[in-house]
């Protein structure tokens, strides 16, 4: 094969942008993928989840019905159904992937990467061997479930977020080993169909990066649904049974359940055969870049996951924007590392951008607080969503410096925040922008008139 102007290896959010892009400016690009198009985030992490929830989410506004003056028979969890839905979701946005790729001329290469220097690639799949030339090189190889050698995974009792997301019977109980945003999302979304669900995170509390506030409510949310939660507690042991599996707690209580769900991070797929000896840098185990994805060998790029930054899909997109730009266009924009939303796709949702009311009181300067409950809110009492609230962070001359929302549709209006702290906006900035009525955004400039004391529908 005649030699290409990029090569990129992993079809993940970061990987398949980056072509797409670069082919928009019109390089030649090459995509190598080993598994399935859409990488981990389409096809075993944002997406099937997301799915999953959804029919939760539904699951809980059936239960709720007579709230709003309907009655509707029993609800009933077909769970092989809910699966199979998420399956056809995936499937047609992996097919999606394909007929853009297609579209923008980017040939799809299926096998596994062996990179030979930084401007050749040895792809295998089978019995066939393709050797790929190119100017460039993008890393875009992703992250995996880790699995930490002290638990005894056996993909059916002991699992990953992977197996998790192929079970086609609902556990009747689990164990979830990790308290961040993976357990929690499985937490909501099992409990919310009947599982008996307990939750063990060895830091002091749920979500440990996020705001306390946000770890508090979510807290609350789980044991609502009867979530057992453990905190600043840790798994001693835990060993299969017959019918399941036994943890032994730090706090001397055992654990019995049906499957132990291991969610205690991810693993930066920065072992990529050959990629160390071309002398590519890493930086305990992610792929070292500077601001415009450049790794330190000249012409190799690397996005995603795999540089440790920010383990999230919009995040790694972005890179890949970045990358194809400074490659072929010219004159990218780094990306502001300040503004970074980060969403939970829980029961209720969570996002967050900016700095936390902790980080910010660790900066020189006075620190301002804006809330406000959506329990106050009109359109949350007219869809029977007043669970949450929204909180602006500012400093003394109000500007904004993060922003935390948890509740229904919080992932969509972190947006507006973002938008805030990426251009520095004021909070007398919010306080002026007109919200419609009644909208749940409404909640975010009634949080700013807090800010300065004046927020009109609190108390």
């Amino acid at each position: 094969m005649a030699a290409v102007d990029l090569i990129v290896i992993g079809s993940g959010p970061g990987g398949y942008v980056a072509a797409l892009r670069a082919s928009q400016l019109g390089a030649r690009v090459v995509l190598v993928e080993a598994r399935d198009l859409g990488g981990v985030c389409l096809n075993r992490g944002c997406i099937p989840t997301k799915a999953i929830l959804e029919s939760a989410r539904i699951l809980d506004q059936l239960k709720r019905a007579k709230q709003f003056g309907l009655t509707v028979p029993s609800a009933e969890v077909d769970y092989a159904a809910v699966v199979a839905r998420k399956d056809k979701v995936v499937s047609r946005l992996s097919r999606g992937v394909g007929m853009l790729l297609k579209g923008a001329n980017v040939e799809v290469v299926m096998g596994r990467a062996r990179v030979l220097d930084a401007n050749t690639v040895e792809v295998s799949e089978g019995e066939t061997t393709t050797k790929l030339e190119a100017r460039h090189l993008l890393i875009a190889t992703g992250s995996e479930a880790a699995r930490p050698e002290a638990f005894p995974f056996d993909g059916s009792r002991v699992i990953t977020s992977d197996e998790a997301l192929a079970l086609t019977t609902l556990p009747a109980s689990v164990l979830i080993v990790g308290g961040g945003y993976i357990g929690c999302e499985f937490a909501s979304m099992w409990a919310e169909f009947g599982s008996k669900v307990t939750v063990v995170e060895m830091l002091p509390r749920l979500l440990p990066p996020a705001d306390e506030d946000v770890s508090t409510e979510m807290q609350r949310a789980l044991m609502r649904r009867k979530v057992k939660v453990h905190v600043g507690t840790k798994i001693e042991t835990l060993r299969t049974t017959d019918t399941g599996v036994v943890a032994e707690l730090s706090d001397g209580k055992p654990v019995e359940a049906a499957i132990a769900l291991v969610a205690v991070g991810r693993k930066l797929n920065s072992d990529l055969e050959g990629l160390a000896a071309t002398g590519v840098k890493l930086e305990c185990d992610a792929v070292a870049v500077d601001e415009l994805c450049r790794t330190s060998v000249d012409g190799v790029y690397a996005i995603g996951d795999v540089t440790g930054k920010w383990l999230l899909a919009h995040y790694a997109s972005e890179q890949g924007m970045v990358a194809a730009e400074h490659l072929f266009g010219g004159g990218p924009e780094p990306i502001d590392e300040r503004a970074v939303p980060s969403c939970v796709f829980t029961l209720p949702e969570i996002a967050s951008v900016g700095l936390t009311e902790t980080q910010a009181r660790k900066q020189p300067g006075d620190v301002r607080v804006g809330r406000f409950d959506l329990a106050a809110l009109g359109k949350a009492a007219a869809s029977g969503e007043t669970t949450g609230f929204v909180k602006v962070i500012g400093d003394a001359a109000g500007t904004v410096l993060g922003v935390h929302i948890v509740g229904h549709e919080a992932t969509s209006m972190i947006a507006e925040a973002v938008l805030a702290v990426r251009h520095k906006l004021t909070m007398d900035d919010l306080v002026h922008t007109l919200h419609a009525h009644p909208t749940m955004p409404e909640a975010f400039h009634e949080a700013a008139l807090d800010f300065f004391g004046r927020a009109i529908h609190k108390a």
